[in-house]
Parts: structure tokens; sequence; C-alpha cells
């Protein structure tokens, strides 16, 4: 399998605990650093705001050790290189924008293994379980101050991803005392939807459903009902794919087609309590939801997106950060249309 260079985004989102009403991130910041220790008469900029925010942020990161989460044995960090004049950490972060960028350092832990070399088999040197193998990912954090839904962009790849262990860490990063709480979850800006749905063919459709089937095999249990998972997959192997505009069509012809097995009643394809179609867009089988397409999920493959990777599969995180940067003053537009007028 391809270690395909894929990227998350999610929504973080701050409500009150007590109502679940709007609670922005400039109150939030307000709450955990005691309002800065001003005593009323000073002006709290928004520099100050985020910046106070940004120090504790990596803070709260940049220790010592590894950040661990021990359920999952997982642990991150800021990625930073020893250079001539001292360590160089890959973090970057802009007031104006308030946006926090950069690299993590990350990978598992918590397993005996072996380091060898593919030159020599009898070299071996051990890895114990506090000891942490790590890959680098990019991460992109954008926290509007008078808005409730901050962005996370955070890049990983198909064989290994930090996204679950540094989402645990915002939720429980972005609460104060029992007042505000936060949660994440997936999103894909209408772009990258409509991106994916164009370029997308139909592959298959399987139609599934339980059935109470009475067979007549003997007389001592013709009294029984036994319940029977019916699947039905019916795929297109012709070359000439069909695009997703037809898509209902298709399934709205197969639907129609009758089933009844021994024993049972019949029913059409479409009477079936589960509908299940798959897509292909590129080379990647998309299960798209026969309820509602619109929720839609695509996979982000950044190599699909003009990303190169170098040698030892080190991906160009230059190219993530211009790419990300340009992803989100779409998703900007798309889900905080008033940004740009808010309170300084």
């Amino acid at each position: 399998m391809a270690n395909d260079l894929k990227l998350e985004i999610y929504k973080l989102k701050l409500s009150n605990k007590e109502d679940g009403t709007f609670t922005s991130f400039r109150k939030l910041f307000g709450q955990k650093f005691n309002n800065y220790g001003n005593k009323g008469t000073e002006i709290i900029t928004k520099a100050r705001i985020f910046n106070t925010f940004y120090d504790d942020f990596i803070k709260k990161i940049d220790s010592k050790g590894y950040q661990v989460n021990e359920k999952k044995k997982k642990g991150f960090t800021i990625a930073t290189d020893n250079t001539p004049s001292g360590p160089k950490s890959h973090i970057k972060h802009s007031a104006t924008e308030t946006i926090i960028s950069g690299i993590l350092d990350g990978g598992k832990h918590g397993r005996k293994r072996s380091l060898s070399s593919v030159e020599n088999k009898a070299s071996q040197t051990p890895i114990g379980v506090k000891n942490i193998v790590t890959d680098r990912f990019y991460f992109l954090l954008y926290t509007p101050l008078d808005h409730n839904e901050a962005i996370l962009m955070i890049q990983g790849y198909s064989e290994i991803k930090i996204s679950d262990v540094f989402r645990d860490h915002l939720v429980n990063y972005f609460k104060f005392n029992k007042q505000i709480s936060s949660k994440v979850e997936l999103f894909v800006p209408q772009s990258l939807k409509d991106k994916y749905l164009e370029s997308a063919v139909f592959k298959s459709i399987k139609f599934s459903s339980g059935w109470a089937i009475k067979p007549d095999i003997d007389e001592k249990i013709t009294s029984k009902d036994y319940e029977v998972e019916i699947k039905i997959e019916i795929i297109d192997k012709s070359k000439k794919k069909v695009n997703y505009k037809k898509f209902r069509e298709i399934i709205s012809l197969f639907s129609k087609s009758k089933f009844k097995p021994e024993g049972g009643v019949e029913r059409n394809l479409g009477e079936f309590d589960k509908k299940n179609a798959t897509m292909i867009s590129k080379t990647k089988p998309k299960a798209i939801d026969f309820q509602d397409e619109d929720n839609v999920i695509p996979t982000i493959l950044l190599e699909e997106e003009g990303i190169t990777v170098g040698e030892g599969g080190v991906p160009n995180f230059d190219e993530i950060n211009l790419y990300c940067r340009e992803l989100l003053t779409e998703i900007i537009e798309e889900v905080m249309p008033n940004h740009g007028i808010d309170d300084l």
C-alpha cells in the first residue's frame, strides 16, 4: 500500500456548557488568562490576546518530553532542528491573521521493536516501549477571536497520523472549568467536494436487508422464522464509466429489480433497508451516502493537489503551507462570511 500524503480538516467549536450557546475565543482567552492581569483601565489589544494565547499554547506542547496519549500510544511535540546557532523551531504565528502553523514531530510508542538495516540484518538496535518512532506533520490552526469556530488542518500519511491525539489535546485545551467546552468535527470545503464529485464515476451499488424467512425444510421447524441478511452488489465492469450526475438514474433503474428468496416474500431492491453506492474519483473508491450525497467527505490526497514528496518520503512542507493558506481563504469565505468586520 502506498504511503499516501493526506490532509484532514476539522472545525473546532466552542460553546457554553450550561445552555450550549455561542462562546467566542476572545471570551475563552479572557477567562483562561484571567483577563491578562488587567485591572479594568488598560486596553487589551487583539495582538496581546493572541500572543498570550500563542505563548501558552506552545508552552503546553514544547516541553522536554512528548505530549503523550497513553490510551492511543502516540505522542507529539514541536519539530525542532539543531543548527550551529542553536535549536530552530518549526512554528510560526500571526496575531493579525490569528493563525498558528508549523510542523509537529510525533508517532507511536509503547511496543517493543528493533531498528535494523536493509543491508545488514544482523545489525539491530532495540526500540523500547519508552522510545517513539516519529514522522513530521504539518498543521495550521486558525482561531478568529470573535467567532466560536476554529479551523484545524493537519497533514498525515495513510500509514500513520497524529491527528487523533492532536485533536484530543485541542479539545482539552480549548475549555475553561465547567463553563466553556469544545468539540471537533470533520469538515471539507464545498470546493473540494465539488472537485471530487465532478471527476467521480460510478463503481458499484450494494443493497442489503434483513429478511424473515420460513424455510420448508422439515416438519419440525416449519413454524420457526430465520433472520437472513441478503446482500446484492451490482458492479459496473464496463470500460465507459458513468459519471456522478447519472448516479441517481442508475440507482432508480436497479431499484426496480425484484428478488424473492425461497420461503420469503418478493421485494424490489429499492425496498431493501440499506443502499450504498461507491464512486471512484481518479483512483480512490469512495462511498456515497445514498440518502444524502451532500454529506460526502472526500479524502484529500495532497499529491493529487500538486504537493511534491522528496527523498525518503518527506513532503515539501512549504508547498503544504501555501496550499493550506489558500484553502483557508476559501473556507473563511464559505463558513465565516462576516469575517473582516470582527471587532478588534
